[in-house]
């Protein structure tokens, strides 16, 4: 950069003036970033290096895939420079910067993704993905995930070579994007965060397939959630989330049992079959077995949704006085086996007493 701006005016003026349009407003727009950027003024290299954009824009659809380095180094250029400038915008000043990068990002999307050269080898379209994993991280940055699904679907209808013949960075990239959207929502609900019910109404595609679930956990309702498993279940498994939402069946009943809770006056000693009840009438009036019950109890306080233990004489479950549910949040289901906390008679905790049946039963409940 210094370079170039510690040559004399009229020598870069003199270079400049040597080139056709539109490389000659490429050309002035490129030096004056560069001198923007001297000054620390981001807010005007931003502005200038969208120009710089645009101006490439008007000859990168007459070129083949030689140019695609440079539209690479100018629109990842163009995306750091807005983030930059909305950073260092002064309090109560819209950041728009990134928005309208992301709309001149847009145009070298389409002027990629449409390209009908006949020779495949020299197609603007190798350069496709590398334009919307660019998308993709500034619609995540913009939390405007909903433009991605947009650019998907333009992507399913594009006559492009197969996803594996482009450069392996892109893949890698394109599939870490889509891999984030597509388990986002499974993700977050086993971490024990709901998404708002805005998210469906506004996407209902997503809704059809987890608002059932995110409905059963609210409420504990087992039956719900075990519908909506048998319902989505093809979906779930052609998506990849089958096992997790699977998991998410914990959160249901942590909510069922705190309902219990609740419903006994805030109780610190309920009997296990007032919960195996619960269970049974939330299953909809499907037999539990009381070995399973405990089992559930006990992984309830083994993963800290519960903070408590249980008598197994005499088939208690013994809350603790302060906050015995804690927020779900505190906790992350995993897949493997928990340590069961049982007490003697003598109520002292122990580890690993339960009997091999309960044990089979958690098992079959969780894999």
């Amino acid at each position: 950069m210094s370079s170039i701006l510690h040559l004399p005016e009229f020598r870069i003026s003199s270079a400049i003036s040597k080139l056709t349009m539109p490389w000659k407003d490429m050309a002035h727009f490129h030096v004056n970033v560069l001198r923007a950027l001297e000054r620390n003024d981001l807010t005007e290299a931003a502005t200038l290096q969208n120009k710089l954009c645009l101006s490439f824009y008007q000859i990168f659809p007459h070129h083949t895939s030689w140019s695609l380095p440079v539209l690479y180094v100018l629109i990842r250029d163009l995306r750091s420079l807005s983030i930059r400038a909305d950073a260092v915008l002064e309090n109560g000043k819209k950041a728009s910067h990134l928005e309208e990068a992301a709309r001149t990002i847009n145009r070298a999307f389409s002027a990629c993704v449409t390209d009908r050269s006949s020779q495949t080898n020299v197609s603007r379209k190798w350069g496709t993905y590398f334009v919307v994993n660019m998308l993709f991280r500034t619609y995540f940055k913009l939390n405007s995930t909903n433009l991605c699904s947009t650019i998907l679907r333009s992507l399913q209808s594009a006559d492009l070579p197969n996803l594996s013949q482009f450069p392996i960075s892109h893949q890698v990239t394109f599939k870490y994007y889509t891999g984030i959207l597509a388990f986002y929502i499974p993700a977050q609900l086993m971490r024990g965060i709901l998404p708002h019910p805005r998210l469906f109404t506004k996407y209902p595609a997503i809704g059809n397939i987890y608002q059932e679930f995110v409905h059963a956990v609210r409420s504990g309702n087992v039956k719900r959630f075990d519908d909506a498993f048998q319902i989505h279940e093809a979906e779930l498994i052609r998506r990849g989330t089958w096992l997790t939402i699977e998991l998410v069946r914990l959160l249901v009943l942590r909510t069922l049992f705190r309902n219990v809770w609740l419903i006994h006056a805030k109780a610190s000693r309920i009997h296990m079959s007032v919960f195996q009840r619960a269970l049974e009438l939330a299953s909809g009036d499907q037999p539990v077995d009381s070995a399973q019950v405990e089992c559930f109890l006990a992984i309830m306080v083994d993963k800290n949704f519960i903070k408590g233990y249980l008598s197994h004489e005499r088939q208690m479950v013994v809350l603790s006085n302060k906050d015995p549910f804690p927020s779900m949040k505190s906790a992350m289901i995993v897949t493997e086996y928990p340590s069961f906390v049982f007490v003697t008679n003598d109520d002292t905790p122990t580890q690993n007493l339960c009997f091999q049946d309960a044990a089979m039963a958690l098992v079959s409940a969780i894999e």
